[in-house]
């Protein structure tokens, strides 16, 4: 799936090119972003953790929804229905350049991940 500015062909290839992307094995909608930073894109930090909002629209109840970094789960959720809209903020960032996706599992089997959301760290950045 990619998030476009359009269905044409041109909107597609830019989201695709821009990794505006998650995958998933129903029609399941993943929705993240990091300030200005969405799907597949980065930020710079200075040093407080950066906060990820993200929003899930599963297509059954959602059993559980992880929160990744640097390929470790640092966050797990267990909503009580088909849709998740949360904030995470990381309490123990890392001190150089990380990555954060999510990986959501509803309760038929069915899973989406998103693309990353690449953070850097910039002692000039607020």
């Amino acid at each position: 799936m990619a998030w476009a500015e359009s269905a044409a062909r041109e909107g597609v290839f830019e989201a695709l090119s821009r990794c505006r992307a998650y995958a998933a094995t129903d029609n399941i909608i993943v929705a993240a972003r990091s300030g200005e930073a969405f799907l597949g894109e980065e930020i710079r930090v200075g040093g407080a953790a950066p906060a990820l909002r993200a929003k899930i629209l599963g297509t059954a109840r959602l059993r559980e929804i992880a929160v990744i970094r640097d390929d470790q789960v640092v966050c797990q959720l267990r909503p009580e229905g088909a849709e998740a809209d949360f904030e995470f903020r990381d309490a123990e960032p890392a001190a150089a350049e990380s990555f954060y996706y999510l990986r959501a599992v509803q309760s038929d089997g069915e899973v989406a991940w998103s693309s990353p959301i690449w953070v850097l760290r910039d002692p000039a950045a607020r």
